[in-house]
């Protein structure tokens, strides 16, 4: 049986896939990944194989789109398998993120 995870997309390893499950963001950000179709629910992979700061390339519906790393990382999915790198990275971005919204710095 495979361990579902709630990560950011930016955190994922390249083939995974998963759904999104939600998007951390205004209305604007979620109006700009709507029209790119990235949704709530839809079922979306990544591409990209390089887990470094930068564009990111998604597969879903068999069309290719690339978000930047802020906006990928604002995009959580729930993703089928990780790998135990990927888990610990997503684990220290969460963590990450906790301390600067609790810090009043605004968004990342």
């Amino acid at each position: 049986m495979q361990e579902e995870a709630l990560i950011s997309l930016a955190c994922m390893d390249a083939g995974c896939s998963g759904a999104v499950y939600d998007i951390q963001g205004g209305y604007g950000i979620k109006s700009d990944l709507k029209s790119l179709g990235i949704t709530h629910g839809k079922r979306i992979a990544r591409i990209t194989p390089v887990p470094v700061k930068g564009p990111i390339t998604v597969e879903m519906d068999k069309v290719q789109v690339v978000v930047g790393f802020g906006m990928s990382s604002i995009i959580l999915v729930k993703a089928g398998r990780m790998t135990a790198i990927t888990k610990e990275y997503a684990s220290w971005t969460l963590m990450y993120r906790e301390e600067f919204f609790n810090e009043g710095s605004g968004y990342p």
